[in-house]
Protein backbone atom coordinates (compact mmCIF):
# COMPACT_ATOMS: atom_id res chain seq x y z
CA UNK A 1 0.00 0.00 0.00
CA UNK A 2 1.06 3.34 -0.82
CA UNK A 3 2.15 5.28 1.89
CA UNK A 4 0.91 9.08 3.04
CA UNK A 5 4.46 9.67 4.74
CA UNK A 6 6.30 9.21 0.97
CA UNK A 7 3.90 11.56 -0.48
CA UNK A 8 4.13 13.98 2.47
CA UNK A 9 7.84 13.67 2.48
CA UNK A 10 7.72 14.76 -1.31
CA UNK A 11 5.53 17.57 -0.97
CA UNK A 12 8.24 18.81 1.82
CA UNK A 13 11.41 17.97 -0.65
CA UNK A 14 9.11 20.09 -3.27
CA UNK A 15 8.48 22.91 -1.23
CA UNK A 16 12.20 23.04 0.00
CA UNK A 17 13.81 23.26 -3.62
CA UNK A 18 10.47 26.37 -4.08
CA UNK A 19 12.08 28.46 -0.69
CA UNK A 20 15.65 28.21 -2.42
CA UNK A 21 14.68 28.99 -6.01
CA UNK A 22 12.11 32.52 -4.20
CA UNK A 23 16.08 32.98 -2.17
CA UNK A 24 17.73 32.84 -5.65
CA UNK A 25 15.46 35.01 -7.52
CA UNK A 26 15.67 37.75 -4.23
CA UNK A 27 19.65 37.53 -4.93
CA UNK A 28 18.50 37.95 -8.72
CA UNK A 29 16.44 41.43 -8.00
CA UNK A 30 19.22 42.49 -5.86
CA UNK A 31 21.77 42.17 -8.92
CA UNK A 32 19.69 44.01 -11.57
CA UNK A 33 19.19 46.84 -9.32
CA UNK A 34 22.77 47.24 -8.22
CA UNK A 35 23.99 46.46 -12.00
CA UNK A 36 26.01 43.38 -11.41
CA UNK A 37 25.81 41.28 -14.39
CA UNK A 38 28.41 38.69 -12.97
CA UNK A 39 26.24 37.82 -10.08
CA UNK A 40 22.92 37.75 -12.05
CA UNK A 41 24.36 35.33 -14.50
CA UNK A 42 25.05 33.45 -12.09
CA UNK A 43 21.68 33.64 -10.51
CA UNK A 44 20.19 33.14 -14.05
CA UNK A 45 22.11 29.62 -14.02
CA UNK A 46 20.99 28.70 -10.25
CA UNK A 47 17.67 29.49 -11.15
CA UNK A 48 17.46 27.46 -14.29
CA UNK A 49 19.04 24.07 -12.03
CA UNK A 50 16.14 24.98 -9.44
CA UNK A 51 13.52 25.07 -12.37
CA UNK A 52 14.52 22.20 -13.37
CA UNK A 53 15.07 20.11 -9.91
CA UNK A 54 11.01 21.71 -8.98
CA UNK A 55 9.85 20.13 -12.13
CA UNK A 56 11.39 16.84 -11.29
CA UNK A 57 10.31 16.74 -7.54
CA UNK A 58 6.85 17.69 -9.00
CA UNK A 59 6.96 14.58 -11.50
CA UNK A 60 7.72 12.52 -8.91
CA UNK A 61 5.04 13.82 -6.43
CA UNK A 62 2.74 13.00 -9.14
CA UNK A 63 3.65 9.45 -9.43
CA UNK A 64 3.55 9.15 -5.36
CA UNK A 65 -0.30 10.90 -5.39
CA UNK A 66 -0.80 8.11 -8.10
CA UNK A 67 0.45 5.53 -6.10
CA UNK A 68 -1.52 6.95 -3.19
CA UNK A 69 -4.65 7.21 -4.82
CA UNK A 70 -4.90 3.71 -6.37
CA UNK A 71 -3.78 2.01 -3.26
CA UNK A 72 -7.04 3.91 -1.54
CA UNK A 73 -9.25 2.81 -4.73
CA UNK A 74 -9.69 6.55 -6.09
CA UNK A 75 -9.78 7.88 -9.44
CA UNK A 76 -5.89 9.19 -9.95
CA UNK A 77 -7.63 11.69 -12.11
CA UNK A 78 -9.37 13.30 -8.55
CA UNK A 79 -6.98 13.25 -6.03
CA UNK A 80 -8.42 15.22 -3.78
CA UNK A 81 -10.97 12.60 -2.73
CA UNK A 82 -8.10 10.39 -1.27
CA UNK A 83 -7.95 12.74 1.84
CA UNK A 84 -11.24 11.37 3.48
CA UNK A 85 -10.08 7.94 2.91
CA UNK A 86 -6.60 8.25 4.84
CA UNK A 87 -6.62 8.28 9.02
CA UNK A 88 -6.58 11.23 10.59
CA UNK A 89 -2.84 11.80 11.25
CA UNK A 90 -2.29 10.78 7.52
CA UNK A 91 -4.64 13.16 6.50
CA UNK A 92 -3.57 15.98 8.73
CA UNK A 93 0.21 16.10 7.73
CA UNK A 94 -1.01 15.74 4.22
CA UNK A 95 -2.83 19.19 4.57
CA UNK A 96 0.10 20.59 6.24
CA UNK A 97 2.47 19.32 3.63
CA UNK A 98 0.30 20.58 0.33
CA UNK A 99 -0.15 24.09 2.61
CA UNK A 100 3.22 24.55 2.78
CA UNK A 101 4.23 23.75 -1.03
CA UNK A 102 1.00 26.15 -1.58
CA UNK A 103 2.79 28.81 0.11
CA UNK A 104 6.22 28.21 -1.37
CA UNK A 105 4.80 27.79 -4.73
CA UNK A 106 3.01 31.37 -4.20
CA UNK A 107 5.62 33.07 -3.08
CA UNK A 108 7.57 31.72 -5.85
CA UNK A 109 4.96 32.86 -8.85
CA UNK A 110 5.61 36.54 -6.89
CA UNK A 111 8.77 36.99 -6.90
CA UNK A 112 9.07 35.90 -10.45
CA UNK A 113 6.09 38.31 -11.61
CA UNK A 114 8.29 40.78 -9.62
CA UNK A 115 11.01 39.95 -11.57
CA UNK A 116 9.88 40.11 -14.81
CA UNK A 117 8.53 43.49 -14.05
CA UNK A 118 11.78 44.95 -12.85
CA UNK A 119 13.63 43.80 -15.73
CA UNK A 120 11.47 44.97 -18.09
CA UNK A 121 11.90 48.45 -16.14
CA UNK A 122 15.40 48.10 -16.45
CA UNK A 123 14.79 47.37 -20.55
CA UNK A 124 13.09 51.08 -20.51
CA UNK A 125 15.31 53.02 -19.06
CA UNK A 126 17.93 51.73 -21.36
CA UNK A 127 16.31 52.25 -24.48
CA UNK A 128 15.06 55.37 -23.68
CA UNK A 129 18.73 56.08 -22.37
CA UNK A 130 19.49 54.83 -26.20
CA UNK A 131 16.71 57.29 -27.69
CA UNK A 132 18.26 60.49 -25.70
CA UNK A 133 21.74 59.43 -26.61
CA UNK A 134 20.79 58.93 -30.04
CA UNK A 135 19.49 62.45 -30.30
CA UNK A 136 22.09 63.83 -28.75
CA UNK A 137 24.68 61.75 -30.89
CA UNK A 138 23.16 60.45 -33.88
CA UNK A 139 25.68 57.83 -35.07
CA UNK A 140 26.30 56.17 -31.38
CA UNK A 141 25.29 52.96 -31.55
CA UNK A 142 24.24 50.43 -28.19
CA UNK A 143 25.57 46.95 -29.68
CA UNK A 144 24.34 43.53 -28.34
CA UNK A 145 27.18 43.06 -25.87
CA UNK A 146 25.72 46.21 -23.96
CA UNK A 147 28.50 49.05 -24.86
CA UNK A 148 28.05 51.99 -26.19
CA UNK A 149 29.97 52.75 -29.69
CA UNK A 150 30.01 56.63 -30.00
CA UNK A 151 32.04 58.35 -32.64
CA UNK A 152 35.40 59.99 -31.63
CA UNK A 153 34.80 64.05 -31.73
CA UNK A 154 35.52 66.46 -34.14
CA UNK A 155 37.08 68.54 -30.80
CA UNK A 156 38.29 65.50 -29.17
CA UNK A 157 40.18 65.01 -32.15
CA UNK A 158 41.62 68.48 -32.29
CA UNK A 159 42.52 68.27 -28.99
CA UNK A 160 44.50 64.96 -29.77
CA UNK A 161 46.29 66.07 -33.04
Amino acid sequence: MADPDRLCALLGEEAALCSALAEVLREQQQAIIALEPTTLLACLERREALAHAVLAAGQLRAEALRALCLAHGVDADRPEHVLPRLPAAGRMRLRSALGRLREAMTEVRSLERQTAQLVEGSLAHVRELVRTLAGLVPSARYGADAELAAPASAEWLDRRA
